[in-house]
């Protein structure tokens, strides 16, 4: 019931209404929408995408994770989501770390004109200076209407307590003003 635990189970049905928000204000406009993850995990709002929403084959989608284990978790369950549906979406399974997102700028510029880009839970790890850095690459990725979402924990929330002295669990708190900087 705590509020960081209630964020990360609520991060799925957020990010879909975003996502579907994206292809539904594209839908006239253009075939294809481009949809970036930044430390994508699970990918569990792409299964549901895929599970749900029939115009889900209009996405060209890139998910990029440090850990290739969790890109080829993804990608098993995503190939019998797609051959279950018949899905046709486009996915780059990208293995980078966030140092080569930062200081290695022309490494994504094949990845330019996103539609939405989306980070959850990664920026409650980097601090200030490499998140900004990221956060400014990010942000040339974008097409010009494109939205950059980004995730972190607030400092006032109810279970820092519990979080850094019961689970031995360190991230970086922000405030709103702080993400805005």
């Amino acid at each position: 019931q705590l509020s960081p635990a209630r964020s990360v189970m609520g991060r799925v049905s957020y990010m879909m209404g975003k996502i579907n928000r994206i292809l539904g204000r594209a839908s006239g406009n253009r075939e294809t929408v481009s949809i970036m993850s930044i430390g994508s995990g699970p990918a569990k709002e792409i299964q549901e995408l895929i599970r749900s929403n029939p115009k889900s084959d209009r996405c060209h989608l890139t998910m990029i994770d440090t850990e290739w284990e969790a890109l080829q978790y993804s990608r098993a369950r995503i190939v019998v989501l797609k051959g279950v549906t018949q899905s046709r979406i486009q996915i780059n399974y990208v293995n980078k770390s966030i140092h080569q997102l930062v200081h290695h700028p022309h490494t994504f510029d094949l990845f330019a004109g996103q539609d939405l880009i989306y980070v959850t839970g990664l920026f409650d790890y980097l601090p200030f200076h490499i998140a900004k850095h990221l956060i400014q690459r990010l942000y040339r990725l974008l097409s010009e209407e494109g939205e950059l979402i980004i995730g972190n924990l607030d400092v006032s929330h109810d279970a820092r307590y519990f979080m850094e002295y019961g689970a031995e669990w360190s991230v970086l708190y922000r405030t709103p003003q702080e993400l805005v900087q």
